[in-house]
């Protein structure tokens, strides 16, 4: 639906959308339909806990 779809970007801008898009397909390996059928706020849990992993991973592979 047109109307969900420009409602669901009203919080956002097109370029975060599609950088968030980008960040998830590369480091999630979900893909873009997947990515458009979620909503808005699945999207970014998703991309919360990605950069939670990342985080965790940077943590344990720095030296002590």
């Amino acid at each position: 639906c047109r109307t969900c779809f420009e409602f669901a970007l009203i919080h956002e801008s097109l370029e975060s959308y599609y950088r968030l898009n980008t960040k998830l397909v590369m480091n999630v390996h979900l893909d873009i339909e997947t990515l458009e059928s979620m909503f808005p706020f699945e999207r970014e849990v998703y991309y919360a806990l990605t950069v939670e992993e990342l985080e965790k991973k940077k943590n344990n592979a720095a030296p002590d």
